[in-house]
């Protein structure tokens, strides 16, 4: 039965990946044909080559945190989230600084490795607080979300800055799926200081 609900799963995944590119990459006349497209380009070759390649890397290192965390390795009960306060300080200066997410899970099948994937934010809160960190972090993500959107979108004070805010948080939040969240967080950085810097100007040119 599970093996049969990975196998849907991963089709799953698959069609709606050959879905996105052909949209992306075509300008359909109708729906009917986007779908006549879309099944002559599904194939047991693709769905073997989908599932090889990093389309699915989140869902592999999830497997893996599952298995090691909290039964071979010790939960790390917010440690990673932590991170965010020193990820930027140079090595140099911190030899013993702890490696990123990504090399730590990378070690555990090459423990001479310098590379690896980010675990992502559904892994990082099940390595930080096992199910219940998954269950409890992704509701807390979703009601940010929500409030984010009803703050600065839907709100009758919103104003052009406030909209040009959430697209910058929005897109940043949605990428925890793919990165830690330290990492998440400190690419918020640079687009919020041009934006801030952009308002700025826009109030100086205002005033002549």
């Amino acid at each position: 039965t599970l093996g049969a609900m990975g196998f849907v799963g991963v089709f799953y995944s698959y069609a709606i990946g050959v879905w996105r590119s052909i949209t992306g990459a075509t300008k359909l006349q109708s729906i009917q044909q986007g779908l006549a497209t879309w099944l002559g380009t599904l194939e047991l070759d693709g769905i073997f080559e989908f599932t090889m390649s990093g389309a699915l890397a989140d869902i592999r290192i999830f497997v893996l945190v599952a298995y090691y965390y909290g039964r071979e390795l010790p939960l790390k009960y917010g440690d990673t989230l932590l991170r965010i306060f020193y990820q930027l300080i140079p090595r140099a200066l911190w030899p013993s600084k702890p490696y990123d997410l990504g090399v730590e899970l990378g070690r555990l099948s090459n423990p001479y490795t310098f590379s690896g994937t980010p675990p992502g934010f559904i892994a990082e809160m099940y390595m930080n607080f096992h199910i219940w960190g998954v269950i409890i972090g992704s509701f807390l993500l979703g009601v940010l979300i929500a409030w984010l959107y009803y703050k600065l979108v839907l709100s009758s004070n919103r104003t052009p800055q406030s909209v040009v805010i959430y697209a910058i948080l929005a897109q940043r939040l949605f990428l925890l799926p793919s990165n830690t969240l330290s990492l998440a967080i400190l690419a918020l950085v640079i687009p919020m200081g041009y934006a801030l810097v952009a308002f700025k100007l826009c109030e100086f040119d205002s005033l002549y």
